[in-house]
C-alpha cells in the first residue's frame, strides 16, 4: 500500500491553487475522468466563474460518458460545455499511425479553444499528470505546441496523489478507472470507422452491465481481446455465455480473455519496449 505525504500534498495542492489563481481565466479539459475532474474543482474553487469545463464530443466519446460529464460537472458547480469535434473522415483515423494521439489531441484542444473564444480565458488547462509519461503519448507534444497547460504534471502530481486528494475532497471519482477514448481500442495501422467504434463501445457498454467497472474490448478485426482486471475474471467466466453471445451478435466472431488482465496502454507495449 502505497503510503501517503500529508505535507508533500498539502504543498503541492496549495503550489497548485496559487498557480491557478494567478492565471485569471482558465477553460479546463474536461472527460468527467479523476484528473480532469479534481482540476477543474481546484479551478472552481480558487477562480469560481472565471472558470469554466469543456467536455468535447466525438464519435471517439461513447454518450454515456457525456451523461457523466455533464453530471460531474454539475456536482462540483462549476459551468460546463459540451462541443462537437467532428473528426468523421480524419486521415489520421484512416490509417491509425503511431502518432494519432497526437492529431487527435490537437483536434480536440482546437475545439476548446475556439470554444472558449467568447469567455475570453487566458489559459487552456489539461489534467495530465506525471503518471502519463510513463506511458507511450505522442499527444503530450501537441499540448506543448498549443501551449496548453498542464499544471498537475508540471507541479509532480502523480495519479495516486489526485485520487487521495479527491477522496478528502469529497469527489466521488477519486476512485473512478481510467477510461480512454475508443481510439485506444484498435491496434495502430487498423483503420478506426464508426462502425467499429460502435461495437467496441457496445460491447464494453454490455460487459460494464454486468458489474465490471474496468474493462477494455481490444478490436484485432474478427476476434474481441476483453480485459479486464484480473478480480473480475470470475465475472467474465460465469457470464461467458451472455458475454460471447452479445459480442457475437455485435458483430465478433472470436471472443478470448486476455490472461494478463487488464493493463494500461497494452497496445503500446510493443512501441514501448523496443
Amino acid at each position: 500500500m502505497i503510503k501517503t505525504d500529508d505535507k508533500n500534498l498539502e504543498e503541492k495542492l496549495s503550489n497548485l491553487k496559487r498557480m491557478i489563481s494567478n492565471m485569471n481565466k482558465v477553460a479546463v479539459g474536461f472527460s468527467g475522468g479523476v484528473d480532469s475532474t479534481f482540476l477543474s474543482k481546484i479551478a472552481y474553487d480558487t477562480l469560481k466563474d472565471k472558470a469554466i469545463a469543456i467536455t468535447v464530443s466525438s464519435i471517439l466519446t461513447p454518450v454515456y460518458e457525456i451523461e457523466e460529464a455533464k453530471h460531474i460537472a454539475n456536482s462540483i458547480g462549476i459551468r460546463h460545455l459540451v462541443v462537437e469535434a467532428s473528426l468523421k473522415g480524419r486521415e489520421y483515423l484512416l490509417t491509425n499511425p503511431p502518432d494519432r494521439c497526437y492529431h487527435c489531441k490537437r483536434d480536440i484542444y482546437n475545439t476548446i479553444k475556439e470554444a472558449s473564444e467568447i469567455y475570453n480565458v487566458s489559459f487552456i488547462l489539461d489534467g495530465s499528470v506525471v503518471d502519463d509519461s510513463y506511458d507511450y503519448r505522442p499527444g503530450y507534444s501537441a499540448l506543448k505546441e498549443m501551449e496548453v497547460m498542464t499544471p498537475l504534471m508540471d507541479l509532480g502530481f502523480t495519479k495516486h496523489d489526485v485520487r487521495e486528494l479527491s477522496r478528502r475532497l469529497g469527489l466521488n471519482t477519486w476512485d473512478k478507472p481510467s477510461n480512454p477514448c475508443l481510439a485506444s481500442r484498435f491496434p495502430y495501422g487498423v483503420a478506426i470507422t464508426h462502425e467499429r467504434l460502435k461495437q467496441v463501445s457496445e460491447a464494453e457498454f454490455f460487459i460494464r452491465s454486468l458489474g465490471v467497472d474496468n474493462v477494455r474490448v481490444r478490436y484485432h478485426y474478427d476476434t474481441a481481446r476483453i480485459e479486464v482486471d484480473r478480480e473480475a475474471f470470475k465475472i467474465i467466466l460465469e457470464k461467458n455465455e451472455g458475454i460471447t453471445k452479445r459480442l457475437k451478435d455485435l458483430g465478433f466472431t472470436y471472443i478470448t480473455l486476455d490472461m494478463e488482465g487488464y493493463r494500461k496502454g497494452s497496445l503500446n507495449e510493443n512501441i514501448i519496449n523496443k
